[in-house]
C-alpha cells in the first residue's frame, strides 16, 4: 500500500440512483471467443469468432421435487480467463445434478477431450458455480458452488469448493465450506421469496482465495484460504440476521491485497448497497457502511477495483423503470470529483 492511505468511510459519498437486470434461461450453452489481440491490446474494433456449442439439454423442467426433480437442461454458465487468453467455462448439467467444466486454449481448441465433472454428486443438485483460473498456463482452477443438501434446517443448501492443479483435468475431493443448517447460498428477499447462488469467490495477489456467501437465516459469511485452496478458515459471520438478511455478496481484491465486500439487504423495500473492506487479507473487516442510497431496492451489486483508490460498482434498482447503474465510489488519485455515475 505504498503511496496510499486507506479510504475513510466517513468521507465516502453515498450515491443515489437506480438500476436493473434481466435473467436469461439457457437451453444450450454457446461460447463466443474474442480475438486475443483485440481484447488485450485495447483495439476499438473487436472481432468475435463463431460461437461454439459447449453443452445442450432437452429443455425439460418439471415441478420442483427437491433432489428428485425432473430437470433436463443446462444452465448457470460462468467463464474465467487467464492473462494468456485461456478460457474456462463451467456450467450445470441438470439431469446429472453436477457441475462440469471445459477449458479452451488461446487458439480456441479444447484442452479436455470431454467436459470434467467437478462436483461428482449425482444424488444432490449442484449449481450456480463461480470459477477462477490461476497459475502458469491456467494450470490451477478453483470452483465454488451451491449444493442443495438438506441437513435439518429450514432450507437446504451448502457451499462447496474444489480445486484442480493439473489444468482442470482432475479435481480434488470437494470441501464443504459452510457445513451448517442455515440454508447456505440462499439470498432472502422476504420470508416467502429468495434466490439461490448468493455466493462469490475471489483470489488475491498473494494467491489467497476468498469465499463469501449468504444464508436463508440472514447471515453473511466469509472464509479464506492461504494455501491455494488446500484448506479454508472456519467461516466468520460478517453481518446479517433474520431482520436484516444479507444477500447477493460480491468480492473484489485490490492490487495491494485489500479485500472489498459488497452486498444488499432483504426484508426492506428500500434496501441499499452495503460495503466493507479488510486491510489484513480477510482476517477482520471494517464497520460496514451504505455505499449507494437508492430510491428503490438496490440489488445485485458487482464491484471491481481499478486502482487502490477507485472502486467501480454496478447495481440494479427499480425506479419507474429498471436501470443498470455504474458508480465510481472512490476518486482516482489526483482527481477532485468524489463520485461519478454512468448510466
Amino acid at each position: 500500500m505504498v503511496g496510499h492511505s486507506p479510504p475513510e468511510w466517513s468521507k465516502m459519498p453515498a450515491m443515489r440512483n437506480s438500476y436493473s437486470f434481466r435473467r436469461v434461461g439457457w437451453l444450450g450453452l454457446l461460447a463466443g471467443f474474442v480475438f486475443a489481440a483485440a481484447a488485450f491490446a485495447g483495439i476499438s474494433a473487436i472481432t468475435w469468432d463463431d460461437p461454439i456449442e459447449v453443452a445442450a439439454g432437452n429443455a425439460i423442467k418439471g415441478p420442483w421435487r427437491m433432489n428428485r426433480s425432473n430437470f433436463d437442461y443446462v444452465d448457470d454458465p460462468t467463464v474465467a480467463l487467464d492473462d494468456g487468453g485461456i478460457i474456462a467455462v463451467a456450467w450445470v448439467d441438470q439431469p446429472r445434478h453436477d457441475i462440469f467444466i471445459q477449458v479452451y486454449e488461446a487458439d480456441g481448441s479444447k484442452r479436455l477431450a470431454a467436459p470434467v465433472n467437478v462436483s461428482r454428486s449425482r444424488d444432490t443438485f449442484s449449481w450456480l458455480p463461480r470459477i477462477i483460473l490461476a497459475g502458469s498456463g491456467g494450470n490451477e482452477a478453483f470452483v465454488l458452488w451451491q449444493k442443495i443438501i438438506f441437513t435439518g434446517g429450514s432450507h437446504g443448501g451448502e457451499v462447496f469448493f474444489a480445486r484442480s492443479t493439473d489444468g482442470a483435468r482432475t479435481f480434488e475431493t470437494p470441501l464443504n465450506l459452510s457445513n451448517s443448517l442455515h440454508g447456505d447460498g440462499k439470498g432472502r428477499i422476504t420470508a416467502e421469496r429468495w434466490d439461490n447462488g448468493s455466493l462469490d469467490l475471489a483470489t488475491g495477489p498473494q494467491g489467497d482465495l476468498y469465499a463469501t456467501w449468504a444464508d436463508y437465516d440472514g447471515g453473511l459469511w466469509f472464509s479464506r484460504s492461504i494455501d491455494r485452496g488446500v484448506s479454508f478458515s472456519a467461516p466468520t459471520r460478517v453481518v446479517g440476521d433474520d431482520k436484516a438478511p444479507a444477500r447477493g455478496p460480491d468480492l473484489a481484491i485490490g492490487r495491494d491485497g485489500m479485500v472489498f465486500l459488497a452486498w444488499t439487504i432483504g426484508e426492506e423495500q428500500a434496501a441499499d448497497i452495503r460495503l466493507t473492506m479488510s486491510t489484513d487479507r480477510g482476517r477482520t473487516f471494517d464497520t460496514p457502511r451504505t455505499a449507494v442510497d437508492t430510491d428503490g431496492h438496490g440489488d445485485a451489486p458487482k464491484i471491481a477495483v481499478a486502482e487502490y483508490a477507485s472502486i467501480h460498482l454496478v447495481l440494479t434498482c427499480p425506479h419507474e423503470r429498471y436501470h443498470v447503474l455504474k458508480l465510481d465510489l472512490f476518486p482516482l488519485e489526483g482527481r477532485t470529483d468524489t463520485a461519478v455515475a454512468h448510466m
